[in-house]
This record gives structure tokens, sequence and C-alpha cells, in this order.
């Protein structure tokens, strides 16, 4: 289908909707590099103003997809030479300012793409995520209001609602936070979900070495500290059931056992040129994302501590929340042993299979859906910051078009809380459309 659409698009380099369509599969196929590779001669051959634009936004597209800031950068400027008052120039000009975290800079060119066309949602949303990345929350909500004053497709209708969400999230406001996202899933409800090609999850579209390589490249800097990190949740489900990552993963997760230095452990990560941090922008003090710059995978650091009666668990704390009302697991105490995986050495727990189980439940069957954020069996109870977790993601799922996995939240869901509204109401409407069309 890619080679076809780009074959099409060179027959015909003024339609630039079938170039943006193979930008999109090569993007879904993780085939970025390769799309970079067929269309960087052509940018240097003569055309016209308007199909040149066009395919300088591609490749400044998938060179932001990689990472590679500085060759994005230079097909801004030839984007700019070509596009005159178009919106995009100022707009790839926040992305780029974006990600090396110049976010007051990035504001000021979101607001210039705005200016130049009102009317592209993505100038909007890259404003409102740069706002919250500086938790200037209430900035996020006044540019989400002037957003929703202009007239919208029903899908962008639902991005401003969400976003809406995601910012009262942030703010631990999850009253208002929970209005929001269920705007959206009632809405998806109503008005039917997308028709789109679900995202494939992260570790499905890259090598088998990808995955390794984040992950030693993580441990071997913390293990130069002192530490003792160990893969854990989805990361040690693989390596245990299936002997490699999970395809349907869309990260890699390390646990630091008990008493270990949290702020050394960071500190080790931030300051390796192997790493970017992503903002944390729930504030948690010992939960921590980081970008692997060679792979673009996300790894996932967490922390357990010494809990009750010999167990250890790991509480997601958020700055002025009280401890009961966030996310806390709690789980069986271990100790950790030396083991080969994938031709590295690391540290697990001695015994797989009682972590995991608790974790789990049952762990040998497959559930591809499972989301341990929100359905872990080592969960302690359901506090409205992990019901708003649960909704955010159903609500994202929703939008995306992932019709199956949306009814996996909301059975995770319930069975949390199996008085749910909301989640009883997509339940009773999922059961009526099987009833209704004969299906099983």
């Amino acid at each position: 289908m890619a080679e076809s659409s780009f074959e099409q698009w060179q027959r015909s380099p003024a339609d630039l909707a079938l170039l943006s369509r193979w930008v999109s599969d090569m993007q879904q196929q993780s085939q970025q590099q390769s799309a970079i590779e067929r269309l960087a001669p052509i940018a240097g051959e003569a055309l016209e103003d308007k199909a040149a634009a066009g395919v300088y936004t591609a490749l400044v597209t998938l060179e932001l997809d990689l990472g590679h800031l500085q060759q994005a950068n230079e097909w801004v400027d030839r984007l700019d030479a070509v596009e005159q008052e178009i919106f995009r120039t100022p707009y790839f000009r926040g992305l780029i300012l974006q990600q090396v975290d110049r976010l007051e800079e990035a504001k000021g060119y979101f607001l210039e793409a705005i200016k130049r066309d009102s009317n592209r949602g993505d100038s909007w949303k890259a404003l409102v995520e740069c706002c919250a990345k500086t938790r200037d929350f209430q900035r996020a909500l006044s540019v989400i209001r002037e957003a929703k004053r202009l007239s919208w497709t029903p899908e962008w209708r639902r991005v401003w609602y969400y976003k809406q969400g995601c910012i009262h999230q942030q703010m631990a406001d999850y009253a208002l936070a929970l209005v929001c996202f269920t705007e959206v899933v009632l809405d998806c409800a109503s008005h039917g979900i997308p028709d789109r090609t679900p995202r494939k999850a992260a570790l499905s579209l890259v090598p088998p070495a990808a995955p390794r390589a984040a992950l030693c490249d993580a441990i071997s800097l913390l293990e130069e500290q002192g530490l003792r990190p160990f893969p854990t949740a989805g990361t040690l489900l693989g390596w245990w059931r299936e002997d490699k990552f999970l395809a349907h993963d869309k990260d890699i997760d390390i646990m630091l056992p008990p008493g270990s230095d949290w702020k050394k452990a960071i500190t080790a990560l931030v300051d390796a040129p192997a790493f970017d941090l992503v903002p944390n922008e729930m504030g948690y003090s010992n939960f921590q994302s980081l970008v692997h710059r060679e792979t673009r995978l996300v790894v996932d650091l967490s922390q357990h501590e010494v809990g009750d009666g010999g167990k250890v668990q790991c509480v997601w704390r958020i700055p002025g929340l009280p401890h009961e009302q966030c996310r806390r697991t709690l789980q069986s105490g271990y100790r950790l042993v030396r083991d080969q995986w994938l031709g590295c050495e690391f540290w697990r727990p001695e015994d797989p299979d009682r972590f995991l189980t608790d974790v789990y439940g049952d762990w040998r069957t497959p559930m591809i859906y499972f989301d341990t954020v929100i359905s872990g069996h080592h969960l302690v109870g359901f506090p409205d910051s992990v019901r708003c977790y649960a909704y955010n993601r159903l609500a994202n799922t929703l939008c995306e078009g992932n019709r199956d996995k949306g009814l996996a939240y909301v059975s995770q869901i319930l069975q949390k809380d199996p008085l749910d509204p909301i989640a009883n109401h997509l339940r009773n409407l999922q059961t009526k459309r099987e009833d209704d069309s004969g299906e099983t």
C-alpha cells in the first residue's frame, strides 16, 4: 500500500493528499528513515512551490519523528522560502524548540502559526501541550476555551474536551477531568468511533534489537551508580513467559528495589547522552519516563519502598495529594538474583512466578490489552487518580478508533468498580449492538 501511494504521488506531484497518506503509512510501519531516503533526492529537484512545500513538510515530519532536530530545522528553512504566509513554518519551529525544552519560545511560534491560520487544530493543540509542560495550566485552559469558539469537526471537538480533561488531571482536579473524559467517551458512543486503523504498539514497529538496546543502556547506567535495577511489569513478563519483548507493549519497564537512591538514578539517566527526559506532567516523585535517543523507545522507571507486613509498595506520589488518593500497589517482598537474558546480565526477582502473579494474576495467559496502571492485581483500591487514568486511556483509545481496546478498558474498569455507571452504559450498548447484529 505504501509503495503504491508513493508511486501514485510521483506521477501526480500536485496531489499532496497522496503524499500525506504515504507518509502516514510509513510512520505506521516505523519506516521513517526509508521514507526520508526516498524523498530527499526529490527535494533537490526543480518543483513548483506548492509541491516543494509538501515535500519539505513531509521531510520535517519524518525527521521530527526520529528526533533528528538539526535535519528537521534545515528542511524548515527550505519550507520557509517557499510557503510565505502559511502556518507550517512557525508551527514546525515551535515543535523543534519544544523538543529541546525552549518552551516559552515555542509558545511564541505556535501563537504565530495560529495567527496565520486559526483553523489549524494542530497549532492550537501544540500550544495547549506546551502550556501544560510548563505547568501553565490556567493559560492552557484559556487557550482551549478560545479554540472551542471556532468551528471544528466532531473529531476535533473531542480533542478539546480530551485535552481539557488532561489539564484538569494534571491539576489533580479529578472530578472535572472525569467530566471531560466522560464527554468524549459518550460522544464516541453516541456518534460513532472513528474508522481508523488502530495504531500499532511501539515495540511491534522496531527490530528486536531495539528494545534490548534501550533496556541494556538504561540498566548499565544505573548499575554504574551501584544500583540494582531490574526489568518489571510487561518487560519481565515478556522475559519470563516468552523469552522476548512483548510485541503489543508500548514501552520498557524498570524497577528499583526498596532503599535505592532515586535522585542518583535520575541524575545518571538525565546526564547520559543516550536518554532524553520526558516531562513529568503529574509531578510524581518516584516515577519517570525517558526516551532512548537511538531507538526512540520510552523507558519507564519506578521505585519500590518498604510496605506493610513484609510487603513492598510503589506509590506514585503527587505533591499535595493525600497518600490514600495516589496510585499505590502492594505486593510480596522479593529477593533479587543475577540472570542472563538476550546476551546481557540483569537482576531479576528470585521467584518471578510469585512476582508476576502479584501483578497480573494468571500471567501465563496472554491479555494484550491488560493495563497494569489501572488494572494490576497489586493495585490498592481504585481512587479517583487511577479512575482518571482509566477514563483518559478509554477516551483516547476510542478517539483513535480502537474499539476492541476500548472495550477491554471498559471491562477493566468494571473489574475495579462493578457499579461504574459509564462503563456499565458502554457495556450495555455493546451487548445491545451484538444482539441486534446477531454477533456472538
